[in-house]
Parts: C-alpha cells; structure tokens; sequence
C-alpha cells in the first residue's frame, strides 16, 4: 500500500477503520459470551448427568470444548456413533497437540465402548505418537495402559504386558505405579506366571495400604487372592481373603463383605467344596441386594448359575 501523502485523509482513514475494529468486537464479544455461557451449561449438565441438555448446550457452546463436551454427553447416552463424530470434530478444532491428543484418546475409547476394537487401536495409536513426541508423561501411561488393555481384550497378552512394564516407568506416584502393577499381575496371569503375576499384585496391595483409600486397598487384596486361587496357592487366598472380610465388617461395609464371600465361594468351589461355595454365594447376593449393588449383584447370580 502506498503511504498516505494527505494527513488529513490518513487520520479519516485511521479513524474509520478503528471504528469498523469496534463494531466488530462490539458484534463479536456476545456471541463468545454466548458460548461461554454455552460451555458452562454442558459441563453443568454433564456432571449432573443430565445427557440431554449436555448435548444440547454443547453444541451451542461449538469449538473444540463444546464438541468434547458434546462428545462425552453422546457417550455416556450410549449414542457411540454420534459421540465419535463429535470428537472427531473436536479434533478437527483443536489448535494445541495435547488437545488433539485428548480428542483422539475419547475417540478411541468411543471406538472401544461400540466393539470396533481395531478402530479403537489405531487411535490408541495415534494418542501415543503425540503423546511421545509432545514429551507428556502422565498421558502416555494413561494411554499406554488403556491400548494395553485392549490388547488384553484382543487375546495379545504378552504385548499388552509390554505397554503396561512402559506405563509403569512413566508413574509418578504410588497410586500410579500401584494401578500400573495391577495391570501387569493380570498380564502375568493371563500368560501363565503366576510367580510373577503374585508379586506385582502384592506390590500393589502394599502400595494401596500406604498410599491408597480403603476400597482401592480391599480390592487389590481381592485380586490377590483370585490370582493365588488361580495359581493354585490356596492358603495364600485363604488368608487373603479372610483378612479382607475381617477389614470389611470392621469397616461396616456390606458392599466389600459381599465380594469377599463372592471371591470366598470361587475358592471353595475350584477346591471341591461345592456345599460351602453355594452358601457363600447366596450369603452375599442378600447382601448385595439389600444395599442395590446391582453390578456386584449380577456377577454373584452369575456364579450361582454354575453351581
């Protein structure tokens, strides 16, 4: 542009041009009020576990933050088509690799919740690549312990072991390495050293003693148990098991004494004592019933079907 030689003219110009520059922003700023508000309303509405109005604000709110709260609104409906669209289009709007990253990561959890497990994976994949390049520690063992795990799922144990031994050299905390030594006993166990598989899980137990809450805790003792009952160590899970129900009941929760006698029952019966196994089992369906534990409830019909 050539420089204004009429001051007079440039000032006019100067002047107009701020002006045009005002009612811009003056047009502008309602709208991103407007989605702000938008925005405020879906992660309200989400948290409140109303999906609906979730959805519908974030739509309204748009951008990369509406669409992921869109995303997980569709998701928690169970609209998993819907929901995969919204990620993809947070995705599309994000302007920072960790946001892209997040996008991709629901996107593949998405994928994983409509049983398109090779779908899911090659987002994994991707997630991990910018997760590494992007230096993000605590997102690459989250990533590589879900992939993991859907490789579990894919029947490839001795790969998805390798992602969690990874995950467990990103940790950054006890409950961190606690969860990822959980990961890896079930590994083990899963390929057949239950050796190993023991002692990452009594790793974890003692971690969750001293540095985890108490259902956290119970549940490592449980699994503990389970792999010794699998293991064949059956007075390893006999101790486990019993000390569990004593911390239970001192604990006056009839949740995690229901699931003792569910693991109790699975151990009597492997050792032949059906009788005491059917007991156990009916002893913790009331239990589970009477406080509506309706998951813990299904898993405890489940075994009583076997009997």
């Amino acid at each position: 542009m050539r420089p204004f030689k009429n001051y007079r003219a440039r000032y006019v110009f100067e002047k107009s041009s701020m002006k045009n520059v005002l009612l811009f922003y003056c047009a502008i700023f309602p709208l991103l009020g407007h989605a702000e508000d938008a925005l405020q309303a879906c992660q309200k509405a989400l948290s409140a576990g109303d999906y609906a109005q979730a959805a519908k604000t974030g739509k309204q709110a748009g951008g990369f933050n509406g669409a992921m709260c869109l995303g997980r609104a569709l998701q928690a409906s169970g609209d998993h088509a819907g929901a995969a669209a919204a990620f993809a289009e947070a995705e599309h709007n994000a302007h920072e690799p960790f946001d892209r990253m997040l996008a991709i990561t629901f996107l593949a959890r998405t994928s994983q919740a409509a049983g398109k497990v090779d779908e899911a994976f090659s987002h994994y994949e991707r997630s991990l690549k910018i997760a590494r390049e992007q230096g993000q520690k605590q997102a690459l063992m989250i990533t590589l312990n879900e992939s993991g795990q859907l490789l579990q799922a894919r029947g490839d144990f001795r790969a998805a072991l390798g992602h969690f031994k990874e995950a467990y050299s990103l940790a950054a905390n006890g409950n961190e390495r606690s969860e990822c030594n959980q990961l890896i006993a079930a590994a083990y166990n899963q390929l057949g050293d239950h050796d190993k598989a023991i002692e990452h899980q009594l790793k974890s137990v003692i971690l969750e003693e001293s540095n985890g809450d108490f259902d956290h805790y119970l549940n490592a003792r449980l699994e503990l148990a389970a792999i010794a009952t699998t293991a064949k160590d059956y007075p390893r899970a006999q101790k486990e098991l019993e000390g569990s129900l004593k911390q239970a009941q001192s604990a006056g929760s009839e949740y995690w004494q229901a699931k003792a006698m569910l693991y109790q029952g699975r151990l009597e019966r492997v050792r032949g004592a059906a009788g005491q196994a059917q007991v156990l089992f009916k002893t913790a369906l009331d239990l589970a019933n009477k406080i509506g534990a309706e998951t813990l409830s299904r898993q405890i019909s489940a075994e009583l079907k076997q009997q």
